[in-house]
């Protein structure tokens, strides 16, 4: 059923940021940012975060939501403040971002362990709610067309925004 496929993709992306922002909290609590390795190391969550926002929070405010609040109309006081919430954790990544862009100090990496922080909560909070406010009407009230949309618009976005692999691997003789 697509339905499940939708949903078991979502918990993915969730369980995912859920591992980077732990990994990302982790590595500024390890010496901050000021080590190369560990600065490479939050860059890399920061680009993974970002394509995170831009594929699968882009599919939930341009398809799932108003899908949502078309079936359901009670539920726009409920996926509304979600809406919100994805615009909030665009500017805190952007803001996180722009402290990381700075000189490398004392006071630049602690500010980044308090962005890094609230960044992290509020992500736990909306996935949360995520979850258990939509993940189960989504299943029962969404039609078909609009679960392949998601679907689509979720993948499509994401091949679409990453470089071709300069060494893509061969393939084994079966088709994918």
């Amino acid at each position: 059923m697509n339905a499940d496929r939708l949903i078991a993709h979502m918990k993915r992306d969730h369980e995912r940021v859920l591992s980077e922002i732990a990994t990302l909290e982790s590595a500024l609590e390890s010496g901050g940012a000021r080590s190369s390795d560990v600065a490479l190391e939050i860059q890399r969550l920061l680009d993974l975060l970002e394509d995170q926002f831009r594929t699968h929070m882009l599919a939930e405010d341009e398809i799932l939501f108003p899908a949502l609040m078309r079936a359901l109309p009670a539920s726009s006081g409920s996926v509304e403040p979600l809406h919100d919430e994805h615009s909030e954790l665009r500017l805190m990544l952007e803001r996180l971002r722009a402290t990381f862009a700075e000189p490398a100090s004392g006071a630049r990496d602690e500010q980044a362990a308090v962005e890094v922080h609230d960044l992290a909560d509020l992500l736990r909070i909306h996935l949360r709610k995520e979850e258990s406010l939509v993940f189960g009407v989504a299943a029962r009230l969404l039609s078909e067309d609009v679960i392949e949309r998601m679907l689509l618009r979720m993948t499509q976005t994401a091949r679409a925004d990453r470089a071709p692999d300069p060494n893509p691997a061969p393939r084994k003789g079966h088709a994918t």
